[in-house]
């Protein structure tokens, strides 16, 4: 979940994290 915190976006990034969802 490299990008997911750029992006916060868990749809987009490979690793979805409910965590920041």
């Amino acid at each position: 979940a490299e990008r997911f915190l750029e992006q916060r976006r868990p749809t987009e990034t490979v690793e979805p994290d409910p965590v920041r969802n």
